[in-house]
C-alpha cells in the first residue's frame, strides 16, 4: 500500500482533535511519514526555525535560551506547501528575527543560516543546489540569479 500524506495529515488532525489537543506548539510529520513525502529544515550557525504558521517549533528559539541560542540550530520536518516561517538568529550580544514565506517541496531538504551581520539569511535548496538571499534592509529576496522579489511574497528555494 503506497503512503497517502493527504490521509496521513487528515489522521493527525483528528488525533489532534481527539486529545483535545490545543498547544500552540507546532506539530510535526510523524516518524512513520517517509521524508520523501516531507520537506526538511536545517538552521545552523545560532540560526533556529521559532516558528511555522504562528506555532512554536520545539527545540527552536525558546527552548535554547538563555545560553546555547548562540551556538548550534535547529532542525524539523514539515508537510510540503506554503509556509510563514520566523526564524530567529543570534550574533554577539543581541539578535534578529525574520519572517518569511516559503513553498516547500516533498522530498527536499532546506539550510537556513545566518548572513551579513544578522541582517540577512541565506536559504538553500539543498536538494537542487539552489540558493536564495533574504535582505532585511532592503526588504527584498534574491534569487540564484541577483534578482529581487518582494519579500512578503512566498518563494520556492
Amino acid at each position: 500500500m503506497a503512503f497517502d500524506l493527504r490521509l496521513a495529515m487528515a489522521a493527525a488532525l483528528l488525533a489532534m482533535s481527539a486529545l483535545g489537543c490545543s498547544s500552540d506548539h507546532y506539530l510535526p510529520p510523524a516518524a512513520s511519514v517517509p521524508d520523501g513525502e516531507v520537506a526538511i529544515l536545517k538552521s545552523r550557525d545560532a540560526t533556529y526555525i521559532a516558528k511555522i504558521d504562528g506555532l512554536s517549533v520545539k527545540g527552536g528559539w525558546e527552548d535554547m535560551l538563555p545560553t546555547s541560542a548562540y551556538a548550534g540550530g535547529s532542525a524539523v520536518r514539515v508537510y510540503p506547501g506554503q509556509h510563514d516561517l520566523e526564524i530567529r538568529s543570534a550574533y554577539g550580544t543581541s539578535g534578529a528575527t525574520a519572517r518569511i514565506i516559503l513553498e516547500l517541496l516533498k522530498g527536499t531538504t532546506y539550510s537556513i543560516e545566518k548572513a551579513g551581520m544578522g541582517s540577512k539569511l541565506k536559504i538553500k535548496n539543498v536538494t537542487a543546489n539552489r540558493e536564495w538571499t533574504f535582505d532585511f534592509h532592503t526588504l527584498a529576496a534574491i534569487d540564484p540569479s541577483g534578482k529581487p522579489h518582494p519579500i512578503e511574497k512566498a518563494i520556492s528555494p
